[in-house]
């Protein structure tokens, strides 16, 4: 026969670990020049390192042509009026 608390502890749900998220937003860069699009001088080469072993989304949009309203998006996932 198996106790009770060893029993018990084998029934808990395992909760899942948390993502690790990192959100860059570049304010007032043009993708054309940094060398993680490909640009020939190497401009942002931490950048290029840090994107090697993460997700890149080269044709991300913003909802609004103006920083304060697109953070705003961003982090809420609402439309910016």
């Amino acid at each position: 026969m198996v106790p009770l608390a060893v029993a018990f502890v084998a029934c808990q749900p395992s909760r899942p670990k948390p993502a690790n998220i990192v959100v860059v937003v570049l304010d007032t860069v043009r993708a054309d020049h940094l060398s993680t699009y490909g640009y020939a001088r190497e401009t942002t080469p931490n950048l290029t390192r840090f994107v090697a072993n993460a997700t890149q989304y080269p044709r991300a949009f913003s909802s609004a042509p103006w920083t304060l309203p697109s953070h705003a998006s961003l982090f809420t996932g609402r439309p910016p009026l």
